[in-house]
């Protein structure tokens, strides 16, 4: 890696400057003359059109036009690249530090103007404050994504968001995806016989077996998610429509999930599209959350879910007393 990070940093000086001297470089890189020569001609050979002049002021050179190709980054470039990595290092990106070397490189050996306080200030109003599960996660990422690529089964320790204990599976991992804060596995479950997702922070514990596999040839990981959702989406579900202030129905249109589920948004009414599943598990909490400012007109299931809920809420907080009641309050 050393041979190649001193080639490159050849190529970055003598862009800089005018003419620069075997001797120059060797000082500079703490690498021998012969060295540098050998370097050069290996760049040469690549095909970088360095000219050698000799006699005073001589020395290694690039010509006008080649200085003139958009070997560097503008400084509106570079910031974006730099921002990017904020948002790679906050989901817990497996290779945080390979990303932090190849930035340091490119921000070390660019042009002056852009490497100032100036740009610096610039990178100040963005930040991105990474979710603990992502950082945690970044391990059991590397080790995930290298038997991606070397296509070998690994077994896992994984829990179940119903379940009360881990369950041991042996799977072939396909592909890696990030969405929503969440890293997300599809694999091969030998368990089930198909193809599955895996939440990456419900894997408690991960062994590599040696055991070589084959991913099918046109299995993407985007294709996979993508069916995925459209499956989910329209096999077993149900029409919702919901009444309520234009301000409350906006929001929920809005919402990351529903958004993909909106059939309709009307004055006062918005009637969605979405998997019965879901729709008992997550949509009741987040309705309450609304309080009066939304309503249920149907599906019957729906309402008569939201029925128990309150009643059991009704009853769990009936149970308090006055006294007690007025103290959890003091308390709150």
């Amino acid at each position: 890696m050393a041979k190649w990070d001193n080639m490159l940093k050849i190529l970055w000086l003598l862009h800089d400057r005018n003419n620069t001297t075997a001797e120059q470089l060797s000082a500079e890189l703490e690498i021998s003359v012969r060295t540098v020569y050998r370097y050069i001609d290996a760049l040469c050979a690549s095909g970088v059109p360095i000219t050698a002049e000799a006699g005073h002021d001589g020395g290694f050179a690039l010509p006008k036009e080649f200085k003139q190709a958009p070997l560097f980054f503008d400084s509106g470039e570079l910031k974006a690249l730099m921002q990017a990595s904020f948002f790679a290092n906050g989901a817990g990106y497996p290779h945080e530090e390979e990303l932090s070397q190849a930035l340091h490189k490119i921000k070390v050996y660019h042009h002056h103007e852009q490497r100032s306080g100036a740009f610096e200030r610039q990178l100040d109003g963005m930040e991105v404050i990474p979710a603990a599960m992502n950082q945690a996660a970044r391990p059991m990422l590397q080790l995930l994504e290298k038997s991606i690529v070397d296509e070998t089964a690994v077994r896992i320790q994984y829990k179940k968001s119903d379940a009360e204990q881990v369950q041991w599976r042996v799977i072939d991992p396909y592909g890696l995806a990030y969405r929503l804060n969440r890293w997300y596995l599809a694999a091969y479950c030998y368990t089930r016989d198909m193809i599955r997702t895996f939440r990456v922070d419900r894997i408690e514990g991960l062994e590599l077996t040696g055991q070589v596999f084959k991913r099918p040839e046109h299995f993407t990981i985007k294709s996979y998610f993508a069916q995925q959702q459209t499956a989910v989406e329209t096999e077993d579900s149900s029409v919702v429509r919901i009444k309520g202030t234009e301000t409350s129905l906006r929001e929920l249109a809005q919402h990351w999930y529903l958004r993909n589920c909106v059939v309709n948004h009307q004055a006062g009414l918005l009637t969605l599209q979405i998997n019965n599943g879901i729709m008992l598990e997550y949509l009741p909490a987040l309705i309450l959350s609304y309080k009066n400012s939304v309503h249920i007109l149907e599906p019957s299931i729906l309402r008569n879910e939201m029925v128990h809920i309150i009643a059991e809420l009704s009853k769990s907080y009936g149970d308090v007393g006055d006294e007690e009641r007025l103290e959890t309050l003091k308390e709150d």
